[in-house]
Parts: C-alpha cells; sequence; structure tokens
C-alpha cells in the first residue's frame, strides 16, 4: 500500500508558450518515489524542473538518488482509453488464434489488465537538463503524475513466453537471454522488441544469423511478439497490428 500525503505549494507563476495545455483552476501533482506517493497543488501552472525539485525536496532525496532515465511524466488530465481498445484488438486474435496459441494471447491480456497506463510525454526529466533545455521544460497545467525511480534490479518480459513476468537484470544479457528465462515459446525468432525505459523502443537482432549485441537497460521491457491472425475484424484500420498496439501501449506503463 502506498503511503500517501497532501503538500500544498503555492509558486507564483503565469502562463507561456510552453505550456503544454491551457490552465485549469490549479496543477495537481502526483508524485510517486520507492513506493511512497506524494500529492503536490500548485495554484498557477509549474516549471517541470521546479515540479521536479520540489519533490526530490520533499522526500529529502538529491538528483543522485534517481535513475533518471526511468522518470517518466504522465498526462492524467483525461481518461487513457488506449489499454481498451488493445485489449479488444488481442481478444480477436485469441479467438482467431489456433487452439496452441490462445493461451498465449489469454496470458498476455491478464497480464496487460494488471498492468497500469496513462499518457506518458516522452521527455527528459532531469532537472540538470531542464532547467538548461526551455523546450523541454514545459510548464505543467492540469493533473499529472511524476515517477522517479531508484535503480531497479529488473526487466518485464511480455508476449510469446511461457512465463512472463519479471526477470533479474543482468549486465551483457541480450533481448533473447531474458526471453528465454521467461520461457521462449520460438526459438527461432529473429527480432525481439525492447522498450528502453526512457520509452525508445528497438528491434533487437536475436538469430544465429543476424545476432547484433544490444544492451538492455534495468527497467526495460521485453517484448516477444506474438503470431498474428487474420486482422478483418478491422478492415479499414491499418495500424491495428496486434502488436504495434502493444508496444505502443507498454510505452505508456506505469512504474510496477
Amino acid at each position: 500500500m502506498l503511503q500517501r500525503w497532501i503538500t500544498l505549494i503555492t509558486l507564483v507563476g503565469g502562463l507561456s508558450a510552453h505550456s503544454l495545455f491551457a490552465a485549469p483552476l490549479a496543477t495537481t501533482l502526483e508524485t510517486r518515489f520507492a513506493g511512497n506517493a506524494t500529492q503536490l497543488r500548485f495554484e498557477e501552472p509549474i516549471r517541470l524542473d521546479q515540479a521536479v525539485m520540489q519533490t526530490l525536496e520533499h522526500n529529502q532525496l538529491s538528483t543522485l538518488d534517481v535513475e533518471w532515465s526511468s522518470a517518466g511524466l504522465f498526462d492524467l488530465s483525461h481518461p487513457f482509453s488506449f489499454k481498451q481498445h488493445v485489449l479488444l484488438v488481442l481478444a480477436h486474435q485469441q479467438s482467431a488464434a489456433p487452439m496452441t496459441q490462445k493461451v498465449l494471447w489469454e496470458t498476455l491480456r491478464d497480464q496487460l489488465r494488471l498492468s497500469a497506463f496513462a499518457k506518458r510525454i516522452f521527455t527528459p526529466i532531469d532537472p540538470d537538463w531542464t532547467r538548461l533545455a526551455a523546450q523541454d521544460n514545459p510548464r505543467l497545467n492540469g493533473q499529472w503524475l511524476l515517477t522517479l525511480n531508484p535503480r531497479v534490479a529488473e526487466v518485464s518480459v511480455y508476449g510469446a513466453v511461457k512465463k512472463p513476468g519479471d526477470v533479474t537484470w543482468r549486465g551483457r544479457q541480450s533481448a533473447k537471454d531474458y526471453a528465454q528465462a521467461a520461457g521462449l515459446v520460438d526459438e527461432q525468432i529473429s527480432e525481439i522488441i525492447v522498450i528502453q525505459p526512457d520509452g525508445v523502443v528497438q528491434k533487437h537482432s536475436v538469430a544465429y544469423w543476424n545476432m547484433t549485441f544490444a544492451e538492455v537497460a534495468p527497467g526495460a521491457i521485453v517484448y516477444v511478439p506474438m503470431p498474428l491472425h487474420d486482422s478483418s475484424f478491422y478492415p479499414d484500420t491499418p495500424s491495428t497490428d496486434a502488436n504495434q498496439l502493444v508496444i505502443e501501449l507498454l510505452r505508456n506503463r506505469l512504474p510496477l
């Protein structure tokens, strides 16, 4: 259970061209670090670097305590309905899959249902950077979630594996190593997707004939693409490739 408390903060500031949304009556920022949650409330929009520094000060942290590559900013001002759309597409794939693969789709759907998602804003969070780069230091208006994480020691595995979930991170391990630790179904697979902690999506070549080692960072997500079947359920929507939808959804996953 997350420990929660409310902190009221008043800052003087105005709107600018860097505002992400029109200013509401107040700005609310929920922050999370190592299982603790704090809610900060501001009377006016606040710069991202100021919000981060307030959070560090409240939690008695320094910038060295945070793994900045995995820090995330999420917009909570509007409902995030994309998850339900993806689950619907996966349900169709499950119904179209042969019996031997249905359990894989059901397991993936269950794993995604148990994961939390929100619209992530892909921007640097480290105040040492944002205070120097105005284009990466917007004013925050509305409702936001800021996740600051210590260095984690796991990699999350999703997709065509028998035992999806978290796998212990080790240096010099490939995406296929993590997939195999989770029970890789297809040993002949040639590419595995890695979503690095900052949300960057990479295709890692893992077959014997095209293998090139690429690092998987602590806190990354390894996604083993699922075998796709008839997509006529959405004939007018070519972007509904189920694997691509899952990848985009996982980019917006909240830290566990």
